[in-house]
């Protein structure tokens, strides 16, 4: 390896450890880490071939790669996940799933909802099976600007609530699809991203610069414009909007929190 690749692997590398080092450090990520703690039991939504720390339980739909968007990520392997001590179900998250009414400690579920024909009867899958969790997903704003046009639902948080948009057909990667690597043709929000170093260069200009620093720092720092971060104990409400209009709502009482840009975890109902 030439010397000039060996320091552009080498920024890389840094570039790559400093996200994740962000990604770790969010407030969201630190509470996922007390409840995982803290369950005795914990499932999977969406696991893919890693399923979450500590979980006794997974289920995915897509076992190969090439069933995924863009190819990637391992084969799910149920027999090594067995000799782990984790069960795998394959099937999609919003059919009925093979488990007893609060089987579980907590559910985990990490940017698989926004996938789903039916989001609303996924979580009152979850909510079944589980006592407490976390909806991790794309916000809306991560939607429209990074382009996931593999993504079928725009996800907002209002409080306690969750709203599910599907998404209109000019509301898929309006800026460009995310599979793009040519400089002519790559999402420009996703470029600013800069995943792990390899996204094309974005300019220097002071302002070009603010926005990169901007994007950065909602993205990795799991901000609630780029990700929302449900927590729940007992449940949740949902409200789940098709593009035809058609309105339906779910879920039931319980206990929702998350957290502000800032860091500032929001609780419902407010403590009194």
């Amino acid at each position: 390896m030439n010397p000039l690749a060996r320091l552009r692997n080498r920024s890389r590398a840094r570039v790559a450890a400093a996200q994740e080092r962000a990604l770790a450090s969010a407030p969201s990520q630190q509470e996922l880490g007390r409840m995982l703690d803290a369950a005795g039991t914990v499932l999977d939504l969406g696991s893919g071939p890693s399923p979450v720390r500590r979980a006794t339980a997974a289920v995915d739909l897509l076992i190969e790669p090439g069933q995924r968007a863009h190819g990637a990520g391992g084969r799910i392997d149920p027999e090594a996940l067995a000799a782990r001590g984790i069960r795998f179900v394959n099937q999609s998250i919003d059919r009925p799933l093979p488990f007893a009414d609060g089987e579980f400690e907590f559910a985990y579920c990490s940017h698989v909802i926004e996938h789903v024909e039916h989001p609303g009867a996924a979580c009152d899958e979850m909510m079944r099976v589980a006592r407490a969790g976390l909806l991790r997903c794309p916000a809306a704003t991560a939607e429209y600007l990074y382009g996931r046009e593999y993504h079928r639902w725009l996800v907002l948080q209002r409080g306690p609530r969750l709203l599910f948009v599907e998404k209109a057909e000019h509301e898929y990667a309006p800026f460009g699809p995310s599979h793009a690597t040519a400089v002519s043709d790559v999402n420009p929000f996703e470029a600013m991203l800069d995943w792990a170093g390899t996204r094309p260069d974005t300019g220097r200009n002071r302002i070009v610069a603010r926005l990169r620093r901007r994007l950065q720092q909602m993205f990795y720092g799991r901000e609630p414009l780029s990700e929302v971060n449900l927590f729940w104990r007992g449940g949740f409400r949902w409200v789940e909007i098709r593009a035809d209009g058609a309105v339906a709502q779910g879920g039931r009482d319980g206990t929702q929190w998350s957290f502000d840009s800032r860091g500032t975890r929001r609780q419902w109902p407010v403590p009194v």
